[in-house]
């Protein structure tokens, strides 16, 4: 959620979350880990294994994950997100129930995919960390 608040000169966006100190502790872990790792390749390997993983598989997947939650609680509130659930209304009772189930039941496929596309991310993003972080440790082992 992003909050605006009106200052006498501008407009501000905070996120919720956001702080000074969060954003210095950012800063300060970028500065520590571009001294500890002087090595720029290594540090664009470990920093691809991380938020490749996250930007490819992990967060489409919540993402979705979202929308169906908030596309069931409006069906369940009788409101409309999309066409089918539109038709879905003028159809009689048995017709109704049986595209119901079918809804359900793409609705519960949909989201193991989305639970089985997450457990993947996490394990290449975990992976590919340890790789990179193993291939630091082997320059600094060598020097």
């Amino acid at each position: 959620d992003v909050e605006a608040t009106a200052t006498p000169n501008s407009w501000e966006f905070i996120a919720v979350g956001d702080s000074p100190f969060l954003r210095a502790a950012l800063v300060l872990l970028t500065y520590v880990l571009a001294i500890a790792v002087p090595n720029v390749q290594l540090l664009v390997s470990l920093a691809g294994a991380l938020s490749g993983s996250a930007t490819g598989l992990i967060i489409p997947p919540l993402l979705q994950w979202a929308f169906l939650n908030k596309q069931q609680m409006m069906q369940q509130n009788g409101e409309s997100l999309t066409a089918t659930s539109q038709q879905e209304a003028f159809h009689d009772d048995d017709d109704a129930s049986t595209t119901n189930a079918n809804n359900k039941n793409s609705i519960l496929l949909k989201r193991i995919e989305l639970i089985v596309l997450f457990t993947l991310g996490n394990i290449v993003m975990v992976i590919g960390t340890g790789a990179a972080l193993a291939d630091i440790f082997k320059v600094y082992m060598s020097m």
